[in-house]
């Protein structure tokens, strides 16, 4: 079946005050679907089949359980493989979904960032992991029955769903598994601390504890750890912390305080130190860097031991002029 959707630009905006601001269908046995923009955010999830998601022109290929997106007044159509078909779930999201009320606070923020970062850094299709394809199914199988046939849907019961979707959504973004594949072949008690440590940075890990939770003598933990990838434990757990700071501040909205307590540090100006320390600037001249060099987020690497960021930092009066701005300070006169 292909889906001629007959509009160029479509709207599913609620009709009747009270209404949610959201949308979901389910679709099998596609062959594609014709070009079209909208004015919402977009999520498709494939429930099986393989194809390609064109947006803007150019070509992404996609799987069964990856999640395709795209932002409003995006350009994009689909295709199935050759002779092949795809079914998906596809919905809807216009910002004032998660201005309502009861989705506030963190969450509010935490899918607000998510639609943000995903619209700046273009990605149109989302690889889900293996370990949490299932529970991702079983979400999206749940707003979907929720707003299809439940008698009387529920838009809490909806939200709870939304919000727990987009929590793992965040984990998927934020979990680099090409670490593992760089150390496939590593001690496997290696592998665990680097999985403890990649999924758990935010939290107050201490390598102590995690010798002890091994049953390891603690100085053999370090040696091991440092034949294996190069660095110390504590080494990496910082680094990897200062990382995971430099690549969520280019759409984080909040203090830079707090963002650098969600990635694991619990001093604010041990943290300063830190990241003067590895890259040799100030976070604030990071945020500028960010408006002028495309190709940042290729140089930040744990494995470098001094990103040397400094060099390629302008010192025009601009720049300077910016980056107290963002600091809410007035120039020294």
């Amino acid at each position: 079946m292909y889906l001629n959707l007959g509009e160029t630009h479509l709207s599913h905006r609620p009709k009747k005050e009270g209404e949610l601001p959201f949308l979901i269908v389910k679709t099998g046995n596609i062959t594609g679907v014709s070009e079209h923009r909208h004015d919402f955010f977009e999520f498709t999830f494939i429930i099986h089949g393989s194809g390609i998601h064109h947006v803007n022109g150019k070509a992404y290929p996609f799987d069964s359980h990856q999640i395709c997106f795209v932002p409003p007044g995006t350009s994009h159509s689909f295709s199935s493989a050759s002779s092949e078909t795809h079914s998906q779930f596809s919905f809807c999201i216009y910002p004032e979904l998660y201005r309502l009320q009861g989705n506030a606070g963190m969450l509010q923020t935490l899918i607000g960032d998510t639609l943000t970062r995903l619209s700046e850094e273009k990605r149109y299709v989302i690889r889900v992991p293996d370990e949490k394809v299932g529970e991702i199914t079983r979400l999206i199988e749940g707003i979907f029955f929720e707003h299809t046939f439940s008698p009387r849907a529920h838009s809490a019961m909806i939200l709870l769903e939304l919000n727990h979707f987009f929590i793992q959504l965040d984990r998927i973004l934020n979990e680099d598994d090409t670490i593992f594949n760089r150390f496939r072949s590593a001690n496997p008690l290696v592998v665990l601390i680097l999985k403890k440590m990649e999924s758990e940075y935010y939290e107050p890990l201490h390598i102590p504890e995690l010798a002890r939770a091994m049953d390891l003598n603690e100085k053999y933990l370090i040696r091991l750890f440092k034949k294996e990838i190069g660095i110390p434990p504590h080494q990496y757990l910082n680094r990897l912390r200062l990382e995971m700071f430099c690549k969520k501040i280019s759409y984080f909205q909040g203090p830079i305080s707090d963002l650098a307590f969600q990635c694991g540090f619990i001093d604010v100006r041990h943290f300063n130190r830190q990241f003067k320390k590895w890259t040799g600037i100030r976070p604030t001249d990071l945020l500028f860097l960010y408006q002028t060099e495309k190709t940042l987020l290729g140089k930040l690497s744990r494995f470098e031991s001094h990103l040397h960021l400094d060099r390629i930092l302008p010192s025009s009066k601009k720049a300077k002029t910016w980056i107290l701005s963002k600091e809410n300070l007035a120039p020294n006169k």
